[in-house]
């Protein structure tokens, strides 16, 4: 069967048992093949494998985690396009987009550091925060993944960090999604941001928090911070790397 996209076993496959991850495994080989079904075990933390899958690989976007469903040992897999072509088109289209980025941006002179400074700038500059389609998201799933920021410039925490992660990957820089809770405007709110391994240390970065503080006068006010920075942040502590 012909495979679509590639799947990544990322920061959240290293998170899993040896047996949660062979199920990792499989069921991210059929949504990159496009096939309806996978057979499962029960008590295996299906939720988690499907989450951990999600948030590793950004480029299955066209599969829908949430409306794929175990029955009797098998996880029946749903997909937002209608065929495995239209699938492909997607991802076809997605790929492009990040290569005329990376073209845009960078040369082969660009060091690491650089690269990632200009993707953020990138973000910052052409990604507008998708406050209407939030009010109504199940018209606009694409806000929370990659296709809103590459493909409409519009999106939010999810699909902005998502797509840091995406170009990144392309350039073989480590970055992964961090999801907890911020303090917004004196409220507390669910939100997720990138952390990243560069030269051997560990940074936070917050492209959406950027691109919606417009009272900051400073660019670059949430790039590469170690974790004193991010007070105003909660997450899970004991998962995360700590950057200090």
């Amino acid at each position: 069967m012909k495979q679509i996209a590639k799947y990544r076993c990322g920061f959240y496959y290293d998170q899993l048992d040896i047996d949660d991850q062979f199920l990792y495994r499989r069921v991210a080989d059929a949504v990159a093949k496009f096939k309806p079904e996978v057979s499962v075990e029960d008590g295996q933390m299906l939720h988690k494998v499907k989450v951990s899958i999600k948030y590793d690989n950004p480029e299955l976007c066209y599969w829908s985690v949430d409306d794929s469903e175990e029955n009797a040992g098998t996880l029946k897999l749903s997909y937002i396009t209608e065929s495995a072509e239209e699938a492909e088109s997607l991802v076809k289209e997605l790929r492009e987009k990040r290569r005329r980025i990376c073209e845009e941006l960078f040369n082969e002179k660009t060091t690491q550091v650089e690269r990632v400074a200009r993707i953020y700038d990138y973000l910052v500059k052409t990604v507008s925060y998708a406050d209407n389609e939030l009010l109504l998201p199940e018209t606009a799933p694409w806000i929370y993944d990659i296709r809103g920021p590459l493909l409409r410039e519009r999106g939010v925490c999810l699909g902005i960090a998502q797509t840091f992660s995406y170009i990144c990957q392309v350039l073989h820089i480590s970055s992964f999604l961090v999801t907890g809770e911020a303090e917004i405007a004196g409220d507390t709110c669910n939100h997720g941001w990138n952390m990243m391994e560069l030269e051997g240390e560990f940074f936070h970065l917050d492209a959406t928090a950027e691109i919606t503080d417009g009272s900051a006068e400073d660019n670059r006010r949430y790039f590469m911070k170690k974790d004193e920075d991010f007070q105003d942040r909660r997450w899970a502590q004991g998962i995360y790397p700590k950057a200090v």
